[in-house]
């Protein structure tokens, strides 16, 4: 019988540095698709932190490549 822990999947934390570098693009650019509503707002820990979950990050980069990437 497997437990809890063993079939639970780690879905990371992608900060906005490391999500614009995933999409390649400047500061600017990556805020202003927040703002169309291209990318979802971040998750916030209640602190300071801001991120998104990888797997949703994921989703994103892939449905933004271009088709010769």
């Amino acid at each position: 019988m497997m437990s809890a822990a063993q079939n639970l999947e780690i879905d990371y934390r992608i900060t906005p540095k490391e999500f614009m570098e995933l999409l390649k693009c400047k500061k600017t650019k990556f805020y202003k698709r927040i703002q169309l509503g291209e990318i979802e707002k971040p998750h916030t820990d209640g602190k300071r932190t801001t991120f998104w979950y990888a797997s949703y990050v994921k989703r994103v980069v892939e449905s933004l490549k271009t088709p010769d990437e």
